[in-house]
């Protein structure tokens, strides 16, 4: 498995293969370096499509994309960063509230969205180039822990839903996504500088700017409230929002709209994360391996070796669920209650994030290098910064968790 991911960097980076693609091509290898019998690999790669939970995810991915590029393509973000530049004057509030808006849903090129604005405040504050990309950056992922329709979020529903709902995971989550926010604030904010901007006049009053934004989020928000009603499932809450969408905008171009918001790549990549799941859990040998390391060990040799495997894998992948789909189905199998498994889960979850947010391979971070022109070396230089925060935060929040819940 180990050699099989080596090569996932090469198949990026010197053959231009596409991260779906990459990862579909990992999970043969790992079946050719195991010697698994063609009928096996079949089992696995056909449970991709005959599953509920693995069928049900690529179509909410796919659904995700669409409302993504729907709220893109009729200008509704537009109109959101509009109307936040009326009612907010403080501008370390605004640096960071658009990216944190536009970082809820998988819009395509979100990153290069929010890049130009985030760049355009942070000059006026003073802000280093760097800084300004590292702020982009941390923003855009801060509410990933909190909104359960993120495509990684998704992916990660799906895979605890026999055990755990998303929202024990989300409200675990709340106070990592903080120190996100509390630390990006120390790290990349200038001391002193003059916040106020002078902000564009609105022409009515700031209650109907409120309704505006309340008008043009609605989407976002609306697809959560749905998936509260009990026998409404994520793919029928995204379909509604899509729908009031489709009431809610002009509906100019809109075969266009709804076309260019399906990722081709995603899909693949998210089957392809489906099939290395399979086949790893289908390797006796292998999980056998993690199962005596892990349940032999004590607490926090485990948690260190969690950690350090969900990083390795995120880095080298660029991508949060090929962690995810590895150590969390291993996670299942360990001899423990269910509170102390909900925090083991909610820990590979945080160090996945963290491999793939520091990946150099990660997306978003190559479309604001590109925006802001900043260096790969300079923009690292400031998310180093960043990771000793989070690193001490996973293990304070999961000591911590463990001390109040059991």
């Amino acid at each position: 498995m180990v050699v099989a991911f080596a090569f996932l960097p090469l198949l990026l980076q010197k053959f231009k293969l596409k991260s779906g693609a990459a990862i579909l091509v990992t999970g043969l290898l790992i079946n050719l370096f195991a010697l698994v019998e063609p009928s096996s690999v079949f089992r696995a790669a056909s449970a991709v499509f005959t599953t509920y939970t693995s069928v049900h995810t690529l179509i909410c991915i796919i659904l995700i994309g669409v409302l993504g590029n729907m709220l893109k393509h009729y200008g509704f973000l537009n109109q959101i960063v509009i109307i936040l530049r009326r009612l907010v004057h403080n501008k370390k509030l605004l640096i960071g509230s658009v990216p944190c808006i536009f970082g809820m849903l998988s819009v395509p090129g979100g990153a290069f969205l929010s890049a130009p604005f985030v760049d355009e405040l942070g000059n006026d504050l003073g802000i280093e180039p760097p800084k300004r990309a590292a702020i982009n950056l941390t923003f855009r992922h801060a509410t990933v822990f909190l909104y359960p329709f993120a495509s990684n979020v998704i992916y990660l529903t799906a895979l605890i839903a026999n055990f755990f709902s998303i929202y024990s995971i989300i409200k675990l989550g709340v106070a990592f996504s903080a120190v996100i926010v509390f630390a990006a604030y120390v790290l990349y904010f200038p001391r002193g500088a003059k916040v106020f901007a002078n902000n564009e006049k609105s022409e009515g009053t700031s209650f109907k700017d409120v309704k505006m934004l309340a008008f043009y989020t609605m989407p976002i928000y609306f697809v959560v409230i749905v998936n509260f009603i009990p026998g409404v499932f994520p793919a029928m809450a995204l379909t509604l929002s899509i729908l009031l969408t489709y009431f809610l905008c002009d509906r100019k171009n809109l075969k266009q709209a709804l076309l260019k918001g399906i990722s081709i790549n995603l899909i693949v990549m998210v089957a392809g994360v489906f099939f290395i799941q399979n086949t790893i859990m289908n390797l006796d040998q292998l999980t056998g391996i993690f199962f005596s390391f892990l349940s032999g060990s004590s607490d926090i040799v485990m948690l260190f070796a969690i950690a350090a495997g969900c990083l390795m894998v995120g880095l080298v992948s660029g991508i949060a669920i090929v962690p995810v789909g590895i150590f969390i189905p291993i996670i299942f199998t360990l001899p423990m209650g269910h509170t102390e498994m909900l925090l083991y889960v909610f820990f590979a979850w945080l160090w996945s994030f963290m491999g793939y947010y520091f990946s150099p391979l990660h997306l978003c971070q190559i479309l604001t290098i590109q925006c802001t022109k900043v260096k790969t070396a300079e923009i690292y230089k400031e998310h180093i910064k960043l990771f000793p925060w989070l690193a001490a935060a996973s293990f304070v929040l999961f000591f911590g968790y463990r001390f109040l819940l059991l």
